[in-house]
């Protein structure tokens, strides 16, 4: 089955991955001005604050509660891809 830590781990990971490469192609083509980049560190604490609570909630959730639910927004996704494109 779908283990939690992992889910969770290779989700931040990939996250991590492609804003990396959103930054650096933005950055690299002179897009991002600076009133951007201070917004973007003015939502640091909000997104730890986030992270924080997200782990939080997600601690009282069940394994196969958190693996149905997964599994269930995957199959949506799918379906979503296969019918609209």
């Amino acid at each position: 089955g779908l283990m939690r830590n992992a889910y969770i781990g290779t989700d931040a990971l990939a996250t991590v991955a492609m804003q990396g490469t959103k930054l650096a192609v933005f950055g690299g083509a002179q897009v991002l001005k600076p009133e951007l980049i201070v917004a973007g560190f003015t939502l640091i604490p909000f997104m730890i604050g986030g992270t924080v609570i997200g782990k939080r909630l997600l601690e009282r959730v069940p394994e196969r509660a958190f693996a149905v639910l997964i599994e269930g927004m995957l199959v949506v996704a799918g379906l979503n891809f296969l019918i609209y494109g």
